[in-house]
């Protein structure tokens, strides 16, 4: 399971384009489990660079193993 708020799919560059819900999709992807929660944040922060973040950033993931 996974939670966001949307200041981190709205995180935006430079040139003011968002990171974006797909990006967060595509990092869960390509990720393993243990790696994700790590990989979504390493990316928003890669996209910002050095510009300030304008609203928060929560994430929230919880393994639902059976």
């Amino acid at each position: 399971l996974v939670v966001y708020s949307d200041g981190l799919v709205e995180a935006e560059d430079g040139h003011g384009e968002a990171w974006g819900a797909g990006r967060v999709e595509q990092v869960l992807l390509t990720n393993a489990p243990a790696e994700r929660f790590n990989r979504v944040f390493d990316g928003v922060y890669q996209h910002i660079g050095t510009k300030t973040a304008f609203d928060d950033m929560t994430l929230l993931m919880v393994d639902c193993a059976a």
